[in-house]
């Protein structure tokens, strides 16, 4: 039952993902661009999982960033970056 629901979870983010890329490219941007901000927590892992599968083998040197704190709070985030050829800028 839990690798069905990760499944469909695996789904959804992969999905988003997807769109986050589609907007990146339909802006024309290039180089290192965040495709998207992962909360860390203890599922994070598998988040990185998913997203690396997705980009594997497709040339967009999918990156995971370094942890960030974000304002004063105790929540923190890591980057999801892939980069774009600069024929994509043009």
């Amino acid at each position: 039952m839990y690798d069905a629901k990760w499944e469909e979870e695996k789904k959804k983010f992969q999905l988003i993902l997807r769109e986050n890329f589609e907007g990146l490219v339909s802006q024309y941007k290039s180089g290192k661009q965040a495709v998207y901000d992962l909360s860390v927590s203890s599922y994070g892992k598998h988040y990185e999982r998913a997203f690396r599968e997705l980009f594997a083998d497709t040339g967009y040197q999918a990156t995971v960033g370094e942890v960030e704190r974000l304002g004063t709070g105790e929540k923190k985030m890591k980057k999801l970056y892939i980069t774009l050829p600069e024929r994509f800028g043009e």
